[in-house]
């Protein structure tokens, strides 16, 4: 048995075990999925282990089980298997998930119910899913400002991809406090795992980024309140130390809105070929919170490029 077949035997034994006795836990979960269908505007791509393991496209990646630390590799359609690589435990809970141009998939950890799966030690490390073998690894450690201290949990809060500068941007809450900001954002190159540009001072809990016509700008969702900020990137994609965060709305001001968060941020095209923004709320502290069975919202803006501002259309 070559190198090669002996590697698909062990996906092909992974997922069937998992696909058998795991699925009913991914399905009764509060399930929240990233497409791996792709935009047809984007860099990224699948993860090429897809494949060896078996599955059918459509597939998602799954990072709310409730039961199982990690992520979970899932159809959409037809015998709606599951995958979850034996390594995948290693992240604990996760927040999110973004892939880059080779189909890698980077994770960063939240411990949505306790320090024993997520501790406190490893709550900066963003890790790696390999496209090809599909095993997970530590890829970074972000710094953290200041000691731990178990009256905050949280670190690593969301990552994105941005295609151009080829960078993973990656927010952290680590160490702060309810009326303390040590958090900040950093752009990662996902090749050599070197920071090459932070910004210090801020706590974001979501990340997106959008070009505007003017030029690139990193969205962010405040950890402290309902607003959402952007700051304008530099061509290489770094942060400009010359450039301040910009109002952009706030979930408060809009009709039936609410104090909560914005957990994530997504830019989509409408029926008109414009830009929609769609934010996602959740309800964010410092500190853990028993689990609900509340259902967030998504609220939606449109982009209006006379004035360059993003106007409210409406909330599910």
């Amino acid at each position: 048995m070559t190198r090669t077949q002996a590697t698909t035997s062990k996906f092909l034994q992974a997922f069937f075990v998992f696909s058998g006795t795991l699925y009913l836990s991914v399905c009764v979960s509060t399930a929240f999925a990233q497409s791996e269908d792709g935009d047809s505007e984007s860099c990224v791509r699948k993860p090429r282990f897809i494949k060896t393991v078996g599955m059918q496209q459509p597939v998602a990646i799954d990072t709310k089980q409730s039961r199982l630390p990690g992520v979970v590799i899932r159809e959409l359609k037809g015998a709606k298997r599951s995958f979850r690589h034996p390594t995948w435990e290693q992240s604990g809970h996760v927040a999110s998930t973004a892939r880059d141009s080779n189909g890698n998939i980077f994770v960063v950890p939240f411990p949505s119910i306790s320090l024993d799966i997520n501790p406190l030690e490893k709550r900066n490390t963003i890790y790696k899913i390999d496209s090809i073998t599909g095993e997970m690894s530590p890829f970074i450690e972000l710094p953290i400002i200041g000691k731990a201290s178990q009256r905050n949990p949280f670190g690593t809060m969301a990552i994105t991809f941005e295609c151009e500068s080829n960078s993973l941007y990656v927010s952290s809450v680590a160490n702060s406090t309810p009326s303390e900001i040590r958090g900040g954002i950093y752009k990662v190159d996902p090749e050599t795992a070197e920071i090459d540009s932070q910004l210090s001072g801020v706590d974001a809990i979501g990340v997106a980024i959008f070009n505007t016509g003017d030029g690139k700008r990193l969205y962010y969702g405040d950890a402290r309140s309902s607003s959402v900020y952007s700051l304008p990137l530099m061509e290489n994609g770094g942060f400009s130390p010359l450039e301040t965060a910009r109002f952009e709305f706030s979930l408060l001001r809009v009709k039936n809105g609410d104090s909560t968060q914005v957990r994530k941020i997504r830019f989509l095209r409408d029926k008109q070929n414009g830009y929609k923004l769609v934010a996602t709320e959740t309800e964010f502290s410092f500190r853990l919170l028993a689990e609900s069975g509340r259902r967030f919202r998504d609220y939606e803006f449109l982009w209006d490029q006379s004035s360059g501002k993003w106007l409210f259309e409406n909330v599910k």
